[in-house]
């Protein structure tokens, strides 16, 4: 835990400050979306075990990450202490998914994790679809504000134009 601390949480800043948090959030869904994959064929070779822990250690910092920077530039430091707790009761009520999957995976698949493995990822895929709402939601208040910039910039509406005015 404290190595993957020491190496993630740089690379996630450095993520954050160069790309922007679009794409971390679209790192952070890709690498967490090929733990899902990953854990499907987990159980066929120790490589690919290896590389699902390594995609599960390095996605959960990268989440939670993602997560508290985007809770602090959006809703301010003063109400983020509400905001994550409301967010822990949902993500406490989700967890509780585990064990019927569990249950499902010991008695019915005979500890086959492929099948809820695929129930996993098809529920997570349209996660990626956040980031690129993100991405547009951003975009479009970034053009909208220099417009606006632009437009009071050089328009004075107290001074009269000899082209009327605009």
């Amino acid at each position: 835990s404290c190595a993957r601390g020491f190496v993630c949480v740089p690379l996630l800043a450095l993520f954050l400050s160069k790309t922007g948090m679009h794409v971390a959030l679209i790192i952070t869904t890709t690498i967490m979306l090929s733990f899902c994959t990953l854990a499907i064929f987990a159980t066929q070779s120790p490589i690919l075990a290896i590389l699902c822990f390594v995609c599960a250690s390095v996605g959960t910092v990268f989440h939670w990450g993602c997560f508290y920077s985007y809770i602090g530039k959006t809703f301010g430091f003063v109400s983020m202490g509400k905001i994550v707790g409301i967010n822990s009761l949902f993500v406490a009520a989700s967890t509780l998914l585990q064990y019927p999957l569990l249950w499902l995976t010991f008695n019915k698949f005979s500890g086959n994790f492929a099948i809820p493995s695929i129930f996993v990822l098809c529920g997570a895929s349209p996660i990626l679809l956040l980031p690129i709402y993100y991405t547009r939601w951003h975009y479009k208040r970034v053009f909208h504000l220099s417009r606006l910039r632009w437009k009071y910039m050089y328009y004075e509406p107290s001074a009269q134009s000899s082209h009327g005015n605009y």
